[in-house]
């Protein structure tokens, strides 16, 4: 008598865990003025084909490099959010370092509250930004013109008037009387060792010098 074969469970899949990153993204910035569009979905290749997928990416500036890297001396900096497998980071890393599309990058994990938060603030601090452009903008459309020739020259001390007979100038001291001193000849100084000089009452010393 035989007995039936234990039934086997079919193999249940296993779940991929995920998480969110930020990443600072430098690109090539000849290529980004040629065809951005074009550069972005390169970009964007070298993530999604490891599983990533992009919540958000946007340009930030560009900037002039501390050093060349692949040979190059300007980069365009792209800032991006993104979820994917724990496991392709490493591989978009590679992917990055062998390929031409990606000079540079910088990935780091951010929870989904750190990355909701972070985007809050960018929101935020781009809306103050606008504010504060709009503001200075119309402070300087209604600024009544100004005219340089109104305005009183620094160090102008006006009209003086007449200041009268000021009389003979007295002998302030300086110099005191000259006397019979032939022109050209100067008074004996001190000594060119020094102001004060040697004592003439002090002999030279000979004895050792002191330590």
């Amino acid at each position: 008598m035989t007995t039936p074969a234990a039934a086997v469970a079919p193999a249940t899949p296993t779940q991929t865990r995920t998480s969110t990153y930020e990443a600072t993204i430098l690109v090539n910035a000849n290529d980004a003025r040629a065809d951005y569009e074009g550069l972005l979905a390169n970009v964007r290749q070298v993530y999604e084909i490891e599983g990533a997928q992009f919540i958000e990416i946007e340009k930030w500036e560009e900037r002039r490099l501390a050093y060349p890297i692949k040979g190059q001396q300007q980069a365009l900096y792209l800032t991006a959010y993104f979820s994917a497998p724990t496991g392709a980071i490493e591989k978009i890393e590679r992917r990055a370092i062998l390929g031409s599309v990606i000079l540079r990058q910088l990935v780091v994990h951010r929870p989904g509250k750190d990355l909701e938060l972070i985007r809050a603030q960018r929101a935020k601090s781009a809306a103050a930004a606008a504010a504060a452009a709009e503001a200075a903008k119309l402070a300087a459309a209604n600024a009544p013109p100004g005219e340089a020739g109104d305005r009183p020259r620094f160090g102008d001390r006006g009209d003086r008037g007449d200041r009268g007979d000021r009389g003979d100038r007295p002998d302030r001291g300086f110099g005191g009387p000259r006397g019979d001193r032939p022109a050209g000849e100067r008074p004996a100084g001190p000594p060119r060792g020094g102001l004060a000089g040697p004592r003439p009452d002090r002999a030279p010393s000979t004895g050792p010098a002191k330590r």
